[in-house]
């Protein structure tokens, strides 16, 4: 299992740096993890969007989904132009005000997650798990395999995430706050949060993302691993991981 990080900028895009978006792929199958802002655009480097037939959006903040808009135009054009013929599938909260417009025309259909949820697309099972945060949210567990990767989205501490992180070989963890804002900003966690997170779980790695754009990113990576004793990787200082 392959992970490309498309983008890991938290709040807006960056300088060329898109929002969230993460892609998995195993055995020619992929399925993106959030369409934040500036995704779409960034995504042509890794893969043709037009062979992206799955999007989970984890909960319903500009820079987690507002590229899927994009995406579903797309779609339609290139359904329109024969080189598509099954529409784009949006995995998403149900019980805000978006879910609807995951729906459109003939080019993308919705369907519902929540904590029961569990998707099997190719090789690839999905599983999610409800966040602490401002909007409905849902950190999501992807298995191939023997591979194993947790992406947090964004949340406050939830102690449900040890045991649903448990044993992951990759945990993609949102750092949006270094130490001392600890508490600062409702819904989000330090980075010292995150390397305990890594080390009650047992996780092979963790990478920081949904970085801030202020402060030394190294930082956050140093906070970390006074944590966790295993690897800490800045989402930035990579482009793909093999799982």
């Amino acid at each position: 299992m392959r992970l490309d990080i498309i983008g890991y900028c938290g709040a807006y895009p960056g300088n060329g740096q898109p929002c969230s978006g993460y892609l998995v792929t195993q055995n020619g199958t992929s399925v993106l993890l959030d369409c934040g802002s500036g995704v779409l655009t960034k995504i042509y480097d890794y893969i043709d969007p037009e062979r992206i037939n799955h999007v989970i959006i984890t909960h319903f903040h500009a820079d987690h989904f507002s590229d899927v808009f994009c995406m579903q135009h797309l779609s339609l054009v290139a359904m329109q132009l024969g080189r598509r013929k099954e529409p784009l599938r949006v995995y998403a909260p149900a019980d805000e005000e978006y879910f609807e417009k995951m729906k459109y025309k003939q080019a993308s259909v919705a369907f519902e997650i929540n904590s029961q949820s569990t998707l099997d697309i190719d090789s690839i099972r999905i599983s999610f798990l409800k966040n602490n945060h401002v909007k409905s949210a849902y950190a999501v567990k992807v298995l191939s395999g023997q591979s194993s990767l947790v992406y947090t989205s964004d949340t406050q501490w939830c102690d449900g995430l040890v045991d649903f992180a448990r044993g992951c070989d990759v945990l993609l963890c949102e750092s949006s706050l270094y130490n001392e804002f600890y508490n600062a900003v409702q819904g989000h966690m330090t980075a010292g949060e995150c390397g305990l997170l890594a080390s009650k779980c047992g996780a092979g790695r963790l990478i920081l993302t949904h970085l801030p754009h202020y402060g030394e990113h190294e930082v956050l990576a140093g906070q970390a691993r006074e944590k966790y004793d295993g690897p800490v990787i800045l989402a930035e200082n990579i482009r793909y991981l093999d799982i």
